[in-house]
């Protein structure tokens, strides 16, 4: 059984998860392959209390938001503007820091609710005062247009979205209405919708040639929604914005995870339109036509795209690069990801690790299937993990380690829902006898019989709670168990504050109304007055 939330059960029932919110689809990102990368981390260091964790590459973040809720101490870098902002958000700020920001503006709801009205408005105009994306970026109708002489890369639409929302929080930023970390949240929402809105196959080195009506998902209009940050419990995190080979060298770590380019593509030039959208500098992309009267330049990439190029991306320096990484490298482990067909052959990568290691285990990372029984072939190789140090033996291509890591993976899928359930449901532990605790006990689930483990997913998915004013019922008396910790009914109020956000039920509204509660019932109706007002 493998519950589908975006057909059975509506999202306001669903709290995302701070591991996976608004993970952007850049090009090698880890998403898939986490929970085998948990794995070997919690095999490395079963313990990793006061352990550090350098990850020098951090692309999507995905890796270092997994390895932060496992307890370590996260150190990150990326050498892209758009990934460094989107991590710095998720890796140093906290729920906590959310709820105290926008304090001028009525909350971080109130202002996100009123830049969605604005960019909503604005969506409808065709004269815009400050046009960008919808000028070089989207073509002028929806019906009518040429993909020779205009880009495709939004809507009309969506395209006046970005302008007027990108435009406005710029404004409250320079005249001191808004701060840079409060500036950082709504630049993240808005890359983050960029990303699933847009007219392209993957990356924005080109767009679809058509508005195809059929692709729902670009013509949907953009809807900021706030992020989930983590709990203030975990490990404070650092984040830098810099070259990988220059940043290993300042940061010793139990575990260094690398994860460098491997492919051809400058990730700069592939997503020159996040980049052009975080640092909102007004850059003119070429208007010219060609002989044959189409754009010169289809794409519209940004000529500076090469002050970040990477030599990890070069056939003819990629192997010096990572051999001057791994010369900087100061670690008990290197951890190394790389796929079979990278530019780097597997036996380079394996003599260059052997050189600096006489311990090098090499592991196959596998996108596991969707449910049911795993096996080597049944499963897509994506690509090698590379090991150093002396650790025992262990695999993950094994019956029994790959339908662990589905395992894993159906869980992870569960931690935003609500449940309701009686009885023990060990090692995991019910906040409140309704949500998951999301600080998984890691090595408990590694060492719990299969057998037994499927039974208690089983058990969680059999019993979800898929109404909205059920669901709310059981949060709200949640709040009423005398042993809960702090981050625990913080924890609760976040589940509630978001189905509040997105329910389509009718009668919520009369069951806050209700609440006994009168500091509950205010910030909730509160919300409920921002969402309708904008």
């Amino acid at each position: 059984m493998f519950i589908s939330i975006d057909k059975e059960i509506g999202i306001s029932t669903f709290l995302p998860t701070y591991e996976t919110d608004k993970l952007l689809p850049i090009i090698g990102s880890k998403r898939l392959v986490t929970d085998q990368l948990q794995m070997v981390f919690s095999h490395l260091f079963p313990r990793p209390k006061n352990k550090v964790f350098v990850d020098p590459f951090c692309g999507s973040g995905s890796v270092s938001r997994k390895a932060r809720m496992m307890g370590f101490k996260v150190i990150a870098n990326e050498l892209l503007p758009f990934l460094y902002e989107t991590n710095k958000l998720y890796l140093t700020q906290s729920e906590d820091d959310l709820q105290k920001m926008f304090h001028l503006h009525g909350g971080v709801d109130a202002y996100i609710s009123m830049l969605n009205y604005e960019g909503h408005y604005a969506s409808e105009q065709h004269n815009l005062p400050h046009p960008y994306i919808s000028r070089y970026y989207a073509p002028k109708s929806d019906h009518s247009y040429n993909p020779d002489q205009e880009r495709l890369f939004f809507t009309p639409r969506n395209a006046r979205f970005i302008d007027a929302v990108r435009h406005e929080f710029e404004r409250s930023f320079e005249e001191g209405s808004i701060t840079e970390d409060e500036k950082r949240v709504l630049l993240v929402a808005l890359l983050y919708e960029v990303t699933r809105k847009a007219n392209t196959s993957g990356n924005f080195s080109s767009f679809n040639r058509t508005l195809n009506t059929q692709r729902s998902r670009i013509h949907k209009l953009m809807t900021l929604s706030v992020p989930t940050l983590s709990e203030g419990s975990l490990v404070p995190s650092e984040m830098y914005l810099g070259d990988a080979n220059e940043f290993v060298t300042h940061h010793p770590a139990d575990i260094i995870y690398l994860d460098p380019p491997s492919q051809v593509q400058q990730i700069s030039s592939a997503y020159h339109l996040l980049h052009t959208i975080t640092v909102w500098d007004g850059y003119t992309p070429s208007q010219k036509l060609n002989e044959k009267g189409a754009l010169r330049e289809k794409g519209g990439i940004r000529s500076d795209w090469r002050d970040y190029y990477s030599e990890y991306c070069s056939l003819q320096h990629a192997d010096r690069a990572l051999i001057n990484l791994l010369n900087n490298c100061d670690a008990r482990h290197i951890v190394l990801s790389y796929p079979e067909n990278g530019i780097v052959s597997p036996d380079r990568l394996l003599e260059l690790l052997s050189l600096r290691d006489k311990h090098v285990q090499v592991l196959p990372l596998y996108r596991p299937n969707s449910g049911g029984i795993q096996t080597p072939r049944g499963n897509k190789r994506i690509e090698n993990l590379y090991i150093t140090g002396k650790a025992e033996n262990f695999s993950l291509t094994t019956d029994e380690s790959l339908e662990r890591i589905t395992l894993f993976n159906r869980l992870d899928h569960l931690l935003g829902f609500t449940f309701t359930l009686q009885g023990d449901i060990s090692p995991l532990t019910l906040i409140g006898s309704v949500v998951i605790d999301p600080q998984l006990p890691i090595q408990q689930l590694l060492s719990l019989p299969l057998s037994e483990f499927e039974q208690l997913i089983t058990l969680l998915e059999t019993n979800i709670v898929k109404d909205d004013d059920y669901s709310f019922s059981l949060l709200v008396d949640a709040l009423d168990t005398p042993s809960l910790l702090l981050r625990e009914r913080r924890f609760i109020n976040r589940k509630i504050d978001h189905l509040v956000r997105h329910s389509t039920s009718n009668t919520l509204t009369s069951l806050i109304e209700n609440l006994s509660s009168s500091s509950l019932k205010q910030r909730l109706t509160t919300l409920i007055q921002h969402q309708q007002k904008h």
